[in-house]
């Protein structure tokens, strides 16, 4: 884990536990640096990641406060592969199935990366948020069955499945993300108690090995109304 995700989850754990009174400013950066034991340049950070994920609000020339809580919203923010293994550290997973799926012409349209007669291992897993339990959202993992025995460690509770598969291959050359918008399907609105039709985020995950092949799909379906996906893009220098 980052010193960026270790500090951001603190202080959000702080907020949580109301540690940070609304009306009051939070205390300076440096303040906050000493406390949690990292540069005033990770406390900045983590607190500007706070504020899009809409924990914290600045009012200039006083300081930074605890915003009011209103409707809880799990964000997920990262740009880093440590950070996407954070994320995964404030979940429960509960394994709802497993199958091995034989890929067809349908199916290979997906530009999984997939070819027509290949067969992959199937699992289908629900995450809960660790602090209170409600269902964040519902996962269909792919991988080839030469992964079995990491499948089993994954279905074991240890995840995630690329980290597993990775001991392995050595290495992951790179995560290819596609995110879109949809509406529910009735399996997923009877698990997040919607209904029918709601709006849905979905987000593909590809992970492919050094020589560019897809050893892992991930389709993962997010709650709109409780989950926000936070990117933070900065300019490249001329």
């Amino acid at each position: 884990m980052t010193k960026k995700s270790a500090v951001t989850r603190a202080i959000r754990n702080d907020l949580d536990k109301g540690v940070f009174a609304l009306d009051v400013p939070m205390p300076a950066e440096g303040v906050l640096a000493a406390q949690y034991g990292v540069s005033r340049h990770t406390v900045r950070a983590a607190l500007e990641l706070l504020k899009h994920e809409g924990r914290i609000y600045t009012r200039h020339g006083v300081g930074s406060f605890a915003s009011p809580e209103g409707e809880p919203k799990y964000t997920q923010s990262f740009g880093s592969v440590d950070d996407l293994l954070q994320y995964s550290q404030d979940m429960t997973q509960e394994v709802l199935g497993q199958s091995e799926v034989l890929i067809d012409d349908i199916l290979v349209q997906t530009g999984y990366g997939w070819r027509v007669g290949e067969r992959w291992l199937s699992v289908q897993l629900l995450f809960r948020a660790r602090s209170d339990g409600r269902p964040l959202s519902l996962a269909r993992i792919y991988t080839r069955p030469f992964y079995f025995e990491e499948v089993a460690q994954l279905l074991a509770g240890q995840r995630p499945l690329f980290r597993l598969i990775e001991r392995k291959l050595g290495g992951t050359s790179e995560i290819e993300q596609w995110v879109s918008a949809r509406s529910a399907s009735p399996e997923e609105a009877r698990y997040f108690g919607l209904g029918p039709h709601e709006p849905m985020l979905e987000i593909v995950r590809l992970y492919r090995d050094r020589e560019g092949q897809v050893y892992e799909v991930s389709v993962t379906a997010y709650n709109s109304h409780n989950f926000r996906y936070a990117t933070t893009i900065r300019p490249t220098k001329s």
